[in-house]
């Protein structure tokens, strides 16, 4: 690592990433929120890594043998997952209600009828998920013309295959830095990781977006490859479409793009660092008003701007009790019919209540708001899967979270996630001891996380809110193991 600020900066945030997630991943075996017993679930963190650690070691042997079938992996393994999906979503239909309802629900009736009125208070509201009812208002129209009027499975085919394609982008990052056994591994990790089976029927803003931050990230290691003027204007434009459509539904997709800015100015690559900057900023701004004006087309704006729901309200939220949803707090955001006087209300309340809590207060919620925002590797599906639907079947008695095996569903793989964790906090440690090293190690993916991290904090807590970086998790947890697995093998050979 080169000597001066950059290695400095990069090392400050590897000491505070890994302090960060150690953290968590303690407090999830110790004491976490979800009630796991800390024995069963340490043990099986324990054997998860070293499972991961073995796949690492064979997939380094097999790597060269496998060479030549290197594309008929990468493309026939999120194949055949975007299969299983389907297969699973058929039997896990439900009837969508409240967020996904509204968004669902109106993209429906808006390809049918040519208007979404039946759920135009909604989005009076909730201006944020304005991206998510043009996206599937988009499927289910392509959907209709294709002679499927099914939305339901429209909208589980669209989040399958996007689920599909954030593997395989997943697996080309790592093949991009490890090689062959990097995008072994990779798939290995999203096998054992079971929410993505049956992510498909889970359509809302945390899955659709999954891709956006991984895609970030790839096109990223492109622009870094590429000589060519012309090459990196084409990545720096697609960098921006992707920027923009994931905003549109979630807004930290954005938290990736700050990041790989950070390490490109970290490196010295100003000219890529402004670029991406500028253009995707310019795409993101492009799209909101491409967004807004078709929205718009349909609602009135005056009234959508009086009674828009401000971002500010799930700070607040964010603020109360454990920092989780509570009706209490929309009762009062919604008692002020003056935009203004709404928004000075709700700020007035977030001084109160950072005022009562103190110093020693903010960091014990901090901590809880991490338990609960990272410490579900179920990716809280159920959230979705939950909604009412037909009678039970096997499948609910694990997904579900009042089904009867739930609890061990929850427990193996939330013990896959935190062993995720502990190899994502072992890639800073290597980072953070080794010897000097003449390039900047990867920071972007760690980065991202923390700054997701830090986000999280002050928003509203929810178990689902992380999952849309979980691929970038993967990432991170493969730069610790084959950190880890190379260290292991040259004392090996010494």
């Amino acid at each position: 690592m080169k000597k001066g600020f950059p290695a400095a900066a990069a090392k400050l945030i590897y000491a505070f990433f890994a302090v960060c997630f150690l953290a968590v991943t303690v407090k999830g075996v110790a004491g976490s929120y979800y009630g796991y017993a800390p024995l069963a679930l340490a043990l099986l963190v324990l054997c998860f890594t070293g499972i991961l650690f073995l796949a690492a070691v064979l997939f380094r042997k097999l790597g060269d043998r496998l060479g030549k079938v290197r594309i008929v992996i990468a493309i026939g393994f999120p194949a055949v997952l975007f299969g299983i999906q389907l297969v699973f979503a058929s039997m896990l239909r439900y009837t969508p209600v409240f967020d996904v309802g509204a968004v669902f629900g109106g993209a429906a009736e808006w390809a049918e009828t040519g208007t979404f009125e039946s759920y135009y208070d909604y989005f009076y509201s909730f201006f944020n998920n304005f991206g998510g009812l043009v996206f599937f208002r988009a499927v289910f129209g392509a959907a209709r013309a294709l002679g499927i009027s099914d939305h339901f499975m429209a909208a589980c085919a669209a989040n399958g295959l996007l689920s599909a394609v954030t593997v395989y982008l997943t697996g080309s990052c790592a093949n991009k830095l490890f090689g062959l056994r990097g995008m072994l591994t990779a798939y290995f990790m999203a096998l054992i990781s079971l929410p993505f089976l049956f992510i498909a029927p889970a359509f809302y803003t945390d899955a659709l977006t999954m891709i956006c931050p991984i895609a970030i990230l790839r096109i990223y290691l492109e622009i870094r490859a590429r000589e060519k003027l012309w090459q990196r204007l084409l990545l720096f434009a697609l960098m921006g479409i992707v920027c923009a459509l994931g905003y549109e539904i979630k807004a930290t997709v954005l938290i990736m793009l700050i990041a790989v800015v950070i390490e490109a100015l970290l490196r010295g690559e100003w000219k890529n660092a402004l670029m991406m900057a500028g253009i995707s900023a310019a795409a993101v701004f492009l799209g909101a008003i491409m967004i807004s004006s078709v929205v718009y087309s349909h609602i009135d704006r005056e009234r959508a701007e009086r009674e828009a729901t401000p971002l500010t309200h799930w700070i607040m939220m964010g603020l109360d009790g454990v920092g989780m949803y509570n009706g209490t707090d929309y009762d009062y955001t919604r008692s002020f019919e003056d935009p203004e006087a709404r928004r000075e209300a709700i700020k007035e309340r977030i001084t109160e209540r950072v005022r009562a809590r103190g110093v020693n207060g903010m960091l014990s919620l901090w901590l809880i708001k991490a338990d609960i925002c990272f410490n579900d590797g179920t990716y809280g599906l159920s959230d979705c899967l939950a909604c009412p639907h037909e009678e039970e079947n096997a499948l609910h008695s694990f997904l579900l979270n009042e089904g009867e095996y739930n609890m061990a569903y929850r427990h193996v793989t939330t013990g896959v996630l935190l062993a995720l964790y502990l190899l994502a906090v072992a890639s800073c440690a290597i980072d953070l001891f080794r010897r000097e090293s003449p390039t900047l190690p990867l920071l972007a993916p760690r980065l991202a996380l923390f700054g997701l991290l830090l986000f999280l904090m002050m928003w509203e807590a929810r178990w689902r809110y992380f999952s849309n970086y979980i691929p970038v998790i993967f990432i991170c947890a493969l730069t610790g193991l084959f950190g880890a697995a190379d260290l292991v093998g040259k004392k090996a050979q010494k």
